[in-house]
């Protein structure tokens, strides 16, 4: 390395949340450097303000024990075939040898034209970061800053703690002015093998409110309980209305880890579009407490404690969870939405298929509350078929559609569950309704698993199983799973449907 001045003396730097503390033996980089070759860092460094350092390609940063402290940019361009790798200098590496590369509050952000590509500031692509995250440190990249640098194809592994973990400065203000806080870019990159999440963001600022964020291409794998991707910030709903925010969430993976896929707790409105959540040890999504705009085109597969999980959305958008696909998720439902009264929902087109609940829990369930917002909640054109269900006692349904407490909606915005298909043979109820029994459901113009009206209206509990309950109009419906053939509904003969549900579970 060249133009390292080491200094004794005691050097005050920032922390994450802004204040200054004490770093003893701290090599102080004052002017613009240049790094190439190996460097080994006996002493942490510190980019002063206003200072660049710039790393070649095909750089390697050993640390024993110390921490790079970005106060001014970072510019750190690998190549595919020749990347920058930060790791340990200890002979046998282990998790949390070194403490981490941080950014903070002071640091340059990464600036980027209309068309969303880098222009300038502080950057790290094709770089590897491994073996971090000790030293107390929360991560083995920490992002402090106000407009964060730009993460491209970066490979974040083996940290004691988070991977990333994104901490924006504290505003102390509601009034949220978007030129003053950016959120991060994160493009291609993996994080992976970390002891706590691949990639998180924590604060406990009310109203600290990124005007983008963008996490594209990206593979979050085998992280820890806190899961691949997770985003906390504390960002009360009505701060965020009519604020002209989009955070896209789009083409990444999350599969294997001990935790959730990813869990988004507060900011938006969010696309989710495109993204693999697969294996996971929680659930494969979960998506609360914040403005949901769309769920789209996602894959949901295999995860230990249900697909995706959405409730307590304040919205004022409408929100729309369409032509995904949910397969062989277990023990919770594949899909579970509880909705706040400001949101409309729309679930069309999604596939449900080999997902096994346990524990009486649906396939599918569906709260909505007291106001559906401007529309009727749609269910309408999804496939339901081939789940199943683990437990010793029934009854079993695959979709479950109730009110939230206290719900007191009028007949033309209640649900409506349309042109679906639903063939589950080891289901006692293809579905059961839960609503007040004033209340009505549109079950029309949907397939059953079959032509037989009297078993179909033994599929559907409702008023006729539970005068508590209101009522499911199923009529007419499908006899085929082409949506066609409409036929006429029928009375449902209660004291043969046990019979009836009996022999179609015999004759799967």
């Amino acid at each position: 390395s060249k133009g390292i001045v080491y200094v004794s003396n005691i050097l005050r730097t920032e922390d994450l949340e802004g204040n200054l503390y004490p770093h003893k033996s701290t090599n102080i980089l004052s002017s613009d450097i240049t790094w190439e070759g190996t460097t080994e860092l006996n002493y942490n460094v510190y980019v002063a303000p206003d200072v660049k350092l710039t790393i070649k390609a095909g750089t390697t940063i050993k640390s024993n024990g110390k921490s790079i402290l970005v106060g001014g940019s970072l510019i750190a361009i690998g190549t595919q075939a020749n990347p920058i790798t930060f790791t340990s200098a200890a002979a046998t590496h282990t998790a949390g040898d070194w403490g981490a590369i941080v950014f903070q509050v002071s640091s340059t952000g990464a600036t980027f034209d209309e068309s969303g590509a880098y222009v300038s500031g502080s950057i790290l692509r094709h770089c590897v970061i491994s073996y971090g995250g000790g030293f107390s440190q929360p991560a083995a990249l920490v992002i402090a800053a106000s407009f964060p640098p730009l993460l491209d194809h970066v490979k974040v592994t083996h940290s004691a703690a988070d991977g990333v973990r994104y901490h924006p400065p504290v505003s102390g203000t509601s009034k949220v002015d978007l030129t003053t806080v950016s959120g991060p870019v994160v493009l291609a990159s993996t994080f992976s093998h970390n002891f706590g999440a691949g990639f998180a963001s924590v604060t406990t600022s009310t109203f600290s409110i990124p005007a983008i964020g963008r996490f594209i291409g990206n593979t979050f794998d085998s992280n820890g309980v806190l899961g691949g991707f997770r985003w906390t910030l504390n960002i009360p709903p009505h701060f965020l209305a009519g604020t002209p925010v989009l955070y896209q969430f789009q083409n990444n993976t999350a599969r294997d880890n001990a935790g959730h896929g990813l869990l988004i707790s507060s900011g938006g409105p969010w696309s989710v579009y495109g993204n693999y959540f697969i294996n996971n040890k929680a659930a494969g999504a979960e998506i609360k407490d914040n403005v949901l705009l769309q769920f789209l085109n996602n894959h949901v597969i295999g995860n230990e404690a249900g697909g995706l999980s959405v409730h307590d959305i304040f919205n004022f958008y409408n929100v729309s969870l369409s032509n995904n696909e949910f397969v062989e998720n277990k023990k919770l439902p594949a899909l579970s939405v509880k909705m706040n009264f400001e949101s409309s929902i729309q679930i069309n087109h999604n596939k449900f298929t080999g997902n096994f609940a346990h524990d009486l829990n649906p396939i599918v369930s569906l709260t909505f509350p007291a106001s559906h917002g401007q529309e009727n909640p749609l269910f309408q054109h999804n496939t339901l078929t081939k789940n199943s269900f683990l437990g010793e006692k029934g009854p079993f349904s695959v979709l479950l559609v109730r009110d939230a407490p206290h719900a007191s909606h009028s007949h033309d915005k209640a649900p409506v569950v349309s042109d679906n298909i639903f063939h589950n043979t080891e289901a006692d109820f293809e579905l059961r309704f839960e609503s007040s029994s004033e209340h009505r459901l549109d079950a029309s113009h949907n397939y059953w698993g079959t032509r037989e009206g009297a078993l179909i209206s033994c599929l559907i509990f409702d008023n006729e199983d539970d005068h508590r309950y209101g009522v499911a109009l199923s009529g007419p419906y499908y006899g085929t799973e082409l949506l066609s053939d409409p036929i006429s509904s029928v009375f449902k003969q209660a004291d043969n449907c046990d019979q009836q549900i009996s022999h179609r579970k015999s004759h799967k």
